[in-house]
């Protein structure tokens, strides 16, 4: 497979804001030679929608079928300072009936649970991968350490690029999604290990390449390793990651703002 391993052929998104293209699933090699080794993001429109979880899932569906298992949660977000980095001093053992309750009651962005989880390797959570059904010509075989659950409330994930190509899945809710491509000088001026300094609006609308979109319940965003992006729950959202594909996918040497700041930030991959 190509991508930022080889010589990098991103095609240049010529302004600020560009769209970005909401197409069917395409064949697994279009994919894989139009979006995938030119690291071009896109909007699959119809993933999703083939899952049982598409309709299905909710707090009240978690709850009632998963309810006296084990989840772990990050609390306290709010209280952090950089509560993405420092995700695993706020990891939290919960029963999921208690985390449903708990959301509901809390603060946008207190309560989160993330793939730094690892959600769908808890042996009372794998059933819901049933509720998933990803195709093995683009996906290869399932594993679920390579799946990620995202549920919260208003969440909120800074700046930041992974070191994986990924599809983000929206299940329940919708998400503001802001995208800088990795070729953007500006951001790695301001890189802080995988994350960035650079992270609020005014300081991104004038970025060249910059795309925003708002990810809509039924919708799966293609992030191509080494984009910049930034994510924020509007509401209640539930969501699944992907960073398993049927071609190799793993980019740890692409790690611009480490050379830049000299340290490393471990990595919050959304």
């Amino acid at each position: 497979s190509r991508g930022l391993g080889d010589v990098y052929k991103r095609q240049v998104l010529p302004e600020q804001g560009t769209s970005i293209e909401r197409i069917p699933l395409p064949s697994a090699d279009t994919f894989l030679q139009r979006y995938w080794a030119t690291g071009v993001p896109v909007v699959f429109s119809d993933l999703v929608p083939r899952w049982p979880a598409f309709g299905r899932w909710s707090l009240d569906d978690l709850a009632g079928r998963v309810g006296e298992s084990t989840i772990r949660v990050c609390t306290g977000r709010n209280a952090a300072k950089h509560p993405d980095v420092d995700w695993r001093a706020l990891e939290q053992p919960m029963r999921v009936a208690e985390f449903v309750d708990a959301l509901r009651a809390s603060d946008a962005n207190d309560l989160y649970v993330t793939t730094n989880n690892a959600a769908f390797t808890s042996s009372g959570l794998r059933g819901l991968l049933d509720d998933i059904n990803l195709p093995e010509p683009y996906f290869g075989e399932v594993d679920p350490r390579f799946l990620g659950l995202w549920i919260g409330m208003r969440t909120r994930t800074p700046m930041h690029h992974d070191h994986a190509n990924g599809v983000l899945c929206q299940v329940v809710g919708r998400k503001r999604v802001v995208m800088v491509p990795p070729d953007c000088l500006e951001m790695l001026e301001t890189a802080r290990g995988v994350y960035n300094r650079r992270n609020e609006d005014e300081e991104l609308e004038s970025l060249s390449g910059r795309i925003e979109l708002i990810l809509e319940a039924g919708e799966a965003l293609f992030i191509p390793t080494g984009w910049w992006h930034r994510v924020e729950a509007e509401g209640v959202s539930m969501s699944v990651s992907i960073r398993k594909f049927a071609w190799p996918n793993a980019f740890g040497w692409y790690r611009p703002g480490t050379a830049l700041a000299g340290r490393d930030v471990p990595a919050s991959t959304s």
